[in-house]
């Protein structure tokens, strides 16, 4: 490979003598000497208007071991190349003919690099076929120009009077088809960059093209041409404030007759834009060199921008440092919008991940702070995670709901809903409603799932049918099915749920010790076949049994995502205070998954929740008051988000958010809650007045898989005791629903 400037680029390297029309190697014999010599590149300031440009460094050219350059003879015959035998590392470098003799009534041409192409053509010689596509620099160490540095000799003549080489000699003294442009490019923010451009309005910069040999001072000659010189950078990660240098081959453009000057402009590989234009125009000329030095400039109006609003800091706070962990597809710039929060230092952990430490002058201090941090540069919204307690960030809901289901009086309602996006645009939610529970024999019937369709977003449904109901006495979901968590995949709906066998001596439901069951069917409306243990039929069977104390709620409530091949099946348990939510996967391939869970424990902890947020200890009621979680991976962000009522029920209750990576372990996010409507006014981290109180057992819109796609309006469904009611008798719930916004 031919090297220029510090750096490498490929080179193919071919020679011909006067008979040859054969692609092989030449053979030993010959003691002729053929040199082939590249000249440096000229810094060309002439004629220029450009301000920018700054002394160019010395340029030179070197060959490397293993470069082939092609060869035409003008009596006629086909190329023939050689490969670099000496003189690698140098500009001029050295073959001896083994086996081929120069001709001295002959001239030969030659070119780099050589192409197979320019065989079997007689006229060959007159149109080898040049291309400046496809130019790249992957390294800011490593500099691969080479292979669109073309090169070109014609009509060399052979002597024969050197007495090291009886044989002949003959040296061809190359020329440069293009020009070289240098670029010193500082970035205004960090970033993984795809593309470098030299852009003008224009179409001024040769494409592709040939040279013809057979011409005293052969040139390039453009058959296409576009409107930039692109430089493929492959993700490159840049910094704040980094100057690179980088290389790039144009064949002769006259950008003096551009109705504007070239602008340079940095694509990020999310397709965020920097750009800068020049104060200049230049006639780049064939083996000069162009230096140009920019400082390109960010967008004005961001592709997307992560707002995490507020920043709040509870008393248990104690440290100065906070550092935040940002896992995107590019690096970011995080700019503080407080005064408090100033910038420590950054360090790169990944590919993909930037830790970023900053320092509050927040303190053992007992008042709660709040400000936005913004996250700029993105088509994705960055995964900001907090080493340290005390900073939440908000999922703010909007838009205004309504009710979709009006409580009739107790143990009338629609609660716990399990919604699924179509991609025909339809929507279907199924939720826990109150069986019959006199007139089906052989069924407890407390609770059934019922289902409904919308096609406007939730505007009108279709008429509720109850769809799914235990299995007939002595079945072990007898009693009831409740807390719907549906999905669809592989062809099959899936609808896990929570039901018992724990019953009162008089055939009433205790409603503890429950278990998690699980159904599939073809169609949102069945019929389903439950899980029997080791297959799908009759004889239903929980998937996941509780063993815990008696005499406490035990195990249910689930919600399904699948990412990749992975199933993740979240449930609450409850042995006794707090409820936690849990998290077991299975392997998507196998038809029979619920066979073969693999449990990792905790996966939303909603003790920490109540200890450390909201300041309460066992003793205290509402200890008890937090919810079941709906987990939904969001895409835009490739983050998993867990969804639960708090103080569910109460005037107090709000929706709690929390957020994973890999969607075993969640972390706190923030709560949102009406401010005007709480009796406990420190505990909010974000005030929406769109959120009723008196909320529980939340739904969360997605797709089959339990994906979201930000794209779509996404949707929240809860169950709530009217505002206006004097009788808030267990059961006594209405259903209402809602734009949710991710913000």
């Amino acid at each position: 490979m031919k090297k220029t400037v510090l750096a490498s680029f490929a080179l193919l390297a071919l020679l011909a003598g006067a008979n040859s029309c054969s692609m092989e190697e030449p053979q030993a014999g010959s003691d002729s000497r053929i040199e082939f010599v590249i000249p440096e590149f000229e810094d060309d300031y002439v004629d220029t208007k450009v301000t920018t440009v700054v002394s160019g460094s010395s340029i030179s050219s070197t060959w490397d071991a293993g470069d082939r350059i092609g060869v035409f003879p003008d009596m006629g015959g086909d190329q023939v190349s050689f490969t670099v035998s000496s003189g690698a590392g140098t500009g001029t470098c050295s073959f001896n003919g083994h086996g081929w003799a120069l001709v001295s009534a002959a001239k030969y041409s030659a070119y780099y690099p050589f192409s197979k192409e320019n065989y079997g053509d007689a006229n060959a010689y007159k149109n080898v076929k040049l291309s400046y596509l496809g130019q790249s620099q992957t390294s800011k160490g490593t500099f691969s120009v080479g292979d669109f540095d073309f090169l070109a000799c014609t009509k060399a003549e052979p002597s024969f009077d050197d007495p090291t080489a009886p044989g002949g000699k003959c040296t061809f003294n190359f020329k440069h088809l293009g020009g070289l442009v240098i670029l010193d490019v500082t970035f205004p923010q960090a970033a993984f960059v795809s593309t470098l451009e030299l852009e003008c309005e224009e179409p001024l910069f040769p494409q592709a093209g040939f040279v013809d040999l057979s011409q005293d001072d052969p040139a390039f000659t453009a058959t296409a041409m576009g409107n930039s010189l692109s430089l493929d950078l492959g993700g490159m990660s840049v910094s704040a404030g980094e100057t690179i240098r980088f290389y790039m081959m144009s064949a002769p453009a006259n950008l003096l007759s551009a109705s504007s000057n070239p602008t340079v402009k940095a694509t990020t590989s999310t397709g965020y834009e920097m750009a800068k234009q020049l104060s200049g125009k230049k006639n780049l000329k064939a083996g000069k060199s162009w230096s140009i030095s920019t400082t390109l400039v960010a967008s004005s109006t961001p592709v997307a921008t992560l707002k995490a609003t507020p920043a709040a800091f509870y008393p248990d706070f104690s440290a100065n440092d906070i550092t935040f962990r940002v896992k995107a597809t590019e690096q970011y710039t995080i700019t503080p919008g407080v005064d408090w929060l100033t910038f420590v230092s950054s360090t790169s952990i990944d590919a993909n991940t930037t830790e970023y430490t900053y320092r509050t002058t927040i303190n053992n201090t007992s008042t709660s702070r709040v400000g936005n941090i913004s996250i700029d540069g993105a088509t994705k919204h960055a995964n900001v995670r907090v080493e340290q307690d005390g900073l939440i960030l908000s999922v703010p809901m909007t838009g205004e709901g309504h009710t979709i289901y009006t409580t009739t009086g107790n143990y009338k309602y629609r609660y716990g809903p399990s919604i699924i996006m179509n991609d025909d645009g339809t929507i279907d939610a199924w939720f826990s409603s109150p069986g019959d529970l006199t007139n089906v024999p052989n069924r407890g019937m407390a609770d059934v799932f019922t289902w409904r369709r919308t096609s406007n977003g939730g505007q009108t449904w279709t008429a509720e049918q109850i769809v799914l109901t235990g299995s007939a006495k002595p079945a072990a979901d007898w009693w009831s099915v409740c807390d719907p968590g549906a999905a669809h995949f592989d062809g099959y709906y899936y609808m896990a749920y929570t039901s018992t066998t724990n019953t009162s001596s008089d055939g009433g439901l205790q409603g503890l010790e429950n278990d998690c069951f699980i159904a599939r069917g073809t169609s949102p409306s069945g019929p389903w076949e439950k899980w029997n243990g080791t297959g799908w039929g009759s004889n239903p069977q929980p998937i996941i049994e509780y063993t815990g104390p008696s005499g406490k709620w035990g195990i249910g409530e689930p919600s399904i995502v699948v990412k990749d091949n992975t199933i993740y099946l979240y449930y609450t348990y409850n042995d006794g205070d707090t409820p936690l939510t849990k998290v077991a996967t299975a392997d998507r391939t196998n038809p029979n998954w619920p066979g073969s869970l693999t449990f990792h424990g905790t996966a939303v902890d909603k003790h920490w929740l109540a200890a450390t947020h909201d300041g309460l200890d066992s003793t205290q009621g509402l200890y008890t008051m937090y919810d079941s979680c709906d987990v939904k991976y969001v895409e835009d962000y490739d983050l998993f988000f867990a969804f639960h009522s708090s103080w569910r029920i109460t005037s107090s209750s709000r929706l709690s958010v929390w957020t994973s990576v890999d969607g075993l372990t969640f972390e706190y996010l923030g709560s949102i809650q009406n401010k005007s409507l709480a009796q406990i006014p420190w505990g909010y981290d974000v005030d929406d007045p769109n959120l009723i109180p008196y909320i529980h057992n939340v739904g969360v819109s997605g797709d089959g898989l339990g994906h979201v796609n930000l794209s779509k309006t996404q949707y929240l469904s809860f169950g709530y005791s009217p505002i206006d009611a004097t009788d808030r008798a267990h059961g006594q719930w209405s259903t209402y629903w809602c734009v949710l916004n991710y913000e």
